[in-house]
């Protein structure tokens, strides 16, 4: 199942869904949830006014948004009696939310044998529903948003663990611009611990929390307005999701594993032209990282322009041990004068390279005797 709300403010239509996949249980009784390879963005922008959720059976829904996709000739009534059929003939084990934008700005609720329109709509799973309604009551007499109400309150039906069913990213589109688009965004949950600061030591302070201690962030980003493509980076997991529109109907993701933020980024700006929001880590332990990916592949050109990069970064943390690591590869490289050049400067930045200076040189000496 899942969880699927939307909310007309205004003209303004707001759709706010996970992204997990649940196995019927009747059929997968040991693997009730999906990973994130097999995850699905459910809210499915069909064109700039029309966006359609569903809820179900996944093969389905996925004929139903194809249908509508490639039949450009049916006016919005047509999709819904289409999509309500469709939840009919299935007896509601699929269920929809059609949005419609501009000129009729609309929302129907498409389950239980009915389509209804109205101001808010929801389908998935109760007790998800249950969990989120609750969470919300207790938010509407605060100061936020609605949109914010909501997002706030999916999120905690996913980090509460009292409904398996709702998991996975929240993904967030609305027409908020003239046109259905989706939303980026950044979130992070850092868990409780005492900090500890130590000054002078070049020491970088982890503020997000591992995977392990519950930290949890991520970016989500969408592309340019586009619909057929978005992506989001888990932090801590170190791997990024990229969803792309395959047999014209859903979003379904490819993961890329071991890449920090920076890195995913990159991918994503170099093959696919998605600019990615601001990011939560800093860009040299990054370019340090990448060098010492190449260096261990000895691809060491390579490795060098990171670790270059690295170096013209305004941080200091790192900068010995940038230089500590471009002396090695350049040893690797036969550059021996230079080597020493680079060698010499991490040690006066830090002293306790000296003894692993010392250990290099004597290797490479090793070798060439």
């Amino acid at each position: 199942m899942s969880l699927i709300v939307a909310r007309k403010i205004g003209n303004d239509i707001h759709f706010y869904g996970d992204t997990k996949l649940t196995y019927p249980e009747n059929e997968f009784p040991n693997q009730l949830l999906a990973s994130p390879k097999e995850s699905v963005i459910k809210i499915c922008i069909i064109n700039e006014q029309l966006c359609i959720a569903f809820a179900g059976e996944v093969e389905a829904a996925e004929q139903a948004i194809k249908y509508c996709r490639y039949r450009h000739d049916l006016t919005s009534h047509e999709i819904k009696e289409y999509l309500l059929n469709i939840v009919q003939q299935l007896n509601n084990k699929t269920e929809f939310i059609l949005g419609i934008g501009f000129p009729h700005f609309s929302i129907y609720e498409i389950k239980n044998s009915i389509a209804r329109e109205s101001p808010s709509a929801w389908i998935g799973s109760q007790n998800g529903f249950n969990i989120f309604q609750e969470n919300a009551l207790d938010k509407n007499n605060s100061s936020k948003k609605l949109d914010t109400i909501i997002s706030e309150s999916l999120d905690h039906v996913i980090k509460s663990g009292k409904v398996p069913e709702v998991n996975g990213f929240i993904v967030h589109a609305s027409n908020k611009s003239g046109f259905f688009r989706y939303h980026g965004y950044m979130q992070t949950s850092i868990p409780p611990r005492t900090y500890t600061f130590k000054g002078g030591q070049g020491h970088i302070l982890e503020v997000y929390g591992t995977a392990q201690e519950g930290g949890y962030s991520v970016s989500f980003c969408e592309n340019g307005g586009r619909s057929d493509m978005a992506a989001i980076h888990v932090r801590q997991g170190e791997f990024g999701i990229l969803y792309e529109l395959k047999n014209q109907a859903f979003l379904w993701p490819t993961v890329i594993n071991k890449v920090d933020e920076h890195e995913f980024n990159d991918i994503l700006y170099e093959k696919y032209n998605i600019q990615p929001p601001a990011i939560f880590s800093p860009l040299q332990p990054s370019l340090l990282r990448r060098g010492n990916k190449f260096a261990h592949q000895k691809e060491f050109l390579t490795a060098l322009k990171f670790y270059d990069l690295g170096l013209s970064e305004k941080e200091d943390n790192l900068r010995a041990a940038l230089l500590f690591n471009k002396g090695l590869t350049l040893l690797n490289l036969n550059r021996f004068n230079e080597a020493c050049i680079e060698l010499d400067k991490s040690v006066k930045l830090n002293p306790q390279f000296e003894k692993l200076v010392q250990q290099a040189i004597h290797s490479i000496n090793l070798s060439n005797m």
